[in-house]
C-alpha cells in the first residue's frame, strides 16, 4: 500500500488539511503538515476510532435491512378485447439481526418476578369469577334445542300465530 502523508491523506478524503490536521491532533496523533511526515495504518485507525467516539457510533450496528424490488409486466384483455399490459411491482424488505451470544441478558432478580405474579394471581382470580359467573347465567337461561322446537313453533314463538297460513305452510309447521 502506498504511503501518503497527511496533505494527501486531506485531499483523498475530500477535507481542507488544516481541518485534518486538527482532527489528527485531537485524536492524539502528533503529526504536522510537512510533506515528508507519513501517515500510517495505526495513525488512521487511531482517526477513526476518534472520530467514531465523538460523533457517537460506539458499536457496530445489530441489524441489516434487505430490500428487493421486483417488477414484472401482466397482459391482459379488458371487456372490449383490447390488450393492456399492467405493470407488477413487489417490494420485499427483511431486517436480519445479528445474535450476540455474549451479550444475552442475565436473568431478572427474584424480587422482581415476585410482583408480577400477584398481579397475574389477582387476574387469574378475577378470571375464574367472571367464569363462574357466566356459568351461572348460562344455567339459568331457558335450553331450547331444535329438536324440541320442531312443530311447536306456534307455542315457542306467539309471531308465528301472527304469520299468514301460507308462510306456516311453508315453514313446514302446519
Amino acid at each position: 500500500m502506498a504511503q501518503m502523508n497527511v496533505s494527501q491523506f486531506a485531499k483523498e478524503l475530500g477535507l481542507p488539511s488544516a481541518l485534518l490536521l486538527e482532527q489528527l491532533q485531537a485524536a492524539g496523533v502528533g503529526k504536522a503538515l510537512a510533506e515528508d511526515t507519513v501517515l500510517t495504518e495505526h495513525d488512521k485507525t487511531q482517526l477513526l476510532d476518534y472520530l467514531r467516539r465523538v460523533h457517537g457510533a460506539k458499536d457496530t450496528k445489530n441489524k441489516i435491512t434487505l430490500t428487493r424490488r421486483q417488477t414484472t409486466e401482466i397482459k391482459k384483455a379488458d371487456s372490449t378485447g383490447k390488450a393492456r399490459t399492467i405493470q407488477v411491482e413487489v417490494k420485499k424488505k427483511r431486517v436480519l439481526v445479528k445474535r450476540d451470544a455474549a451479550g444475552a441478558e442475565p436473568p431478572a432478580p427474584v424480587a422482581e418476578t415476585a410482583a408480577p405474579a400477584a398481579i397475574d394471581a389477582e387476574q387469574t382470580a378475577l378470571r375464574q369469577e367472571e367464569a363462574r359467573k357466566q356459568a351461572e347465567l348460562i344455567a339459568r337461561q331457558p335450553h331450547l334445542s331444535i329438536e324440541a322446537l320442531h312443530g311447536t313453533y306456534d307455542h315457542a314463538f306467539p309471531l308465528f300465530e301472527r304469520l299468514s297460513p301460507l308462510v306456516l305452510l311453508f315453514l313446514g309447521t302446519r
